[in-house]
């Protein structure tokens, strides 16, 4: 295939859904596991002990997040761009470099953990202070984000997408398996133990595919290898600092806006989770596939703006439907993936929904900074909308309870878009085309129909307006992308290999 080929078809619509694994049994894998894997936990560890472990998973992301010196984002630009050159010896060095850094960061953010955690848990914690042991297993968890993370990112760098399936398949099988037995056997006394486990259990998945492309080579005392991650930190430390802001602005919602109930806790969580994970498979591309490919025309401003409009229009067209199903069903959907305990969440899972939806949107733009290195963009942009999140969460929440956090969150994403959009087209001057807007705003009427519907929770109006909404935006979806010929190509693909099975 020629050069010319290669670059038509990574700009197809084809090529984008392709990389959202929409068709393959990895993402669908992935839902019949978590559905056990929730159901059984919320039936083990109930509502206070899902949202401890969500405290405990917040407390590991901030020690993390100040020790990983944002080497994830820095080292998948440099390695898309070695790989973009075929240039396999300074590939080969450079993830050398990936390797010691991620080590180190590993080192400090265990002591840094402990640090910690022996300072703040009571504060954090003001239910029941974690034991010694729980610390130091949390210490051991915060060790394996960033070697995992380095990995992952040589996967991501080396376009290595299809082992990337395999791995995210293995971790959710792993997952399982893991932490299940743990939360029968100890409960909530198990939670900390669990995600150890399962942290190192991620690490291990990797390397069994990265060790295969690019040998365990490191080194921790080289000033050589030290000094060629410099680099790294300057490109890196915006995107630690970005990090480090969400996570706190998370411990600020769970402390304060939430008051440190852990209940409340476990009921916010599981709900916004629920809304990420499953309606969020759709941006699994643009982590995987679409940030290296951006980031590898990123001085190429004609492409950087079709391929950001591109990704848009197949995120808004796959997430609506899935986002409209989710506003009717929300009642089954918490019953199976929790149990009844959670069902006081519904209300805000309904108002969240167009949070997902302008996500849609704000996530391929918002790479257009992280693809350039403009570190210092990303991080004044994030601070402005975790500023802006948490004020209207603390008002929403203490105000209206979990339908104010669910009116919250939407209301905070459309800032970001709006924000986002504004800011990136006057610098970038990137502009999102007549009828990628149309695409936003035909679908946004949908949903918007569909969640009016549903408020006065009267059956019959509800389902008058969501199956003709639903079947409207399936239709308008399948006529935009069908009218792109890779799309067309790589779906009757798919449909020949189902019915020669």
């Amino acid at each position: 295939m020629s050069k010319k080929e290669k670059e038509s078809r990574s700009d197809s619509y084809g090529h984008v859904l392709k990389y959202t694994s929409l068709f393959g049994g990895v993402q669908v894998l992935k839902i019949l596991v978590d559905v056990v894997r929730n159901k059984l936990a919320a039936t083990l560890l109930h509502r206070t002990g899902l949202g401890l472990n969500a405290q405990y998973m917040n407390s590991a992301e901030v020690a993390g997040s100040l020790t990983n010196f944002g080497l994830g984002f820095a080292s998948v630009q440099r390695l898309s761009e070695l790989y973009e050159q075929d240039d396999a010896g300074e590939l080969h060095r450079f993830v050398g470099v990936v390797r010691t850094w991620s080590l180190w960061s590993s080192i400090i953010g265990m002591l840094f953990c402990l640090a910690l955690s022996l300072l703040a848990s009571s504060w954090y914690f003001p239910d029941a202070k974690p034991a010694l042991t729980d610390i130091l297993l949390l210490c051991l968890f915060v060790g394996a984000l960033p070697i995992e993370e380095g990995e992952c990112s040589i996967l991501k760098g080396t376009r290595q997408l299809g082992r990337m399936a395999g791995v995210e398949s293995s971790i959710a099988l792993a997952t399982l398996m893991l932490t299940i037995p743990v939360y029968y056997l100890l409960g909530i006394r198990g939670i900390v133990l669990a995600l150890t486990l399962v942290g190192w259990a991620k690490v291990a998945v990797h390397m069994t595919v990265t060790l295969q492309l690019f040998p365990y080579r490191i080194f921790p005392f080289s000033p050589r290898v030290l000094r060629a991650g410099r680099p790294l930190l300057m490109r890196g430390i915006p995107f630690m600092l970005a990090a480090v802001l969400g996570s706190l602005t998370t411990m600020a919602l769970f402390r304060y806006c939430l008051n440190g109930n852990s209940q409340e806790i476990g009921l916010y969580k599981s709900i916004f989770s629920l809304m990420v994970t499953y309606a969020g498979m759709v941006f699994i591309a643009i982590g995987n596939d679409f940030f290296p490919r951006l980031s590898s025309v990123n001085h190429d401003p004609a492409r950087m703006n079709h391929a950001i409009n591109q990704q848009v229009d197949v995120s808004i067209l796959l997430i609506t439907p899935m986002l409209i199903a989710m506003v009717v069903v929300m009642p089954w959907i918490i019953r199976l993936f929790y149990s009844s305990e959670f069902l006081p969440g519904v209300a805000m899972g309904q108002c969240a929904v167009f949070y997902m939806f302008f996500q849609a949107v704000t996530k391929p733009v918002a790479y257009t900074s992280l693809a350039k290195g403009d570190s210092v963009v990303f991080l004044m942009v994030e601070l402005v909308y975790n500023a802006v999140f948490i004020g209207l969460m603390y008002y929403a929440y203490h105000n209206y309870s979990l339908v104010g956090a669910g009116v919250a969150l939407s209301l905070a994403a459309l800032f970001d878009m709006l924000m986002i959009c504004a800011v990136y087209s006057r610098l970038y001057h990137l502009k999102l085309r007549p009828s990628t807007l149309r695409v936003i705003a035909v679908q946004g009427f949908l949903l918007v129909a569909v969640v009016v519907a549903c408020i006065p929770l009267i059956t019959w109006v509800k389902y008058t307006v969501a199956v003709p909404a639903f079947l409207l935006s399936v239709a308008y979806s399948r006529r935009i992308l069908s009218a792109d010929v890779h799309f067309t190509k790589t779906l009757r693909s798919k449909i020949d290999k189902l019915r020669n099975r």
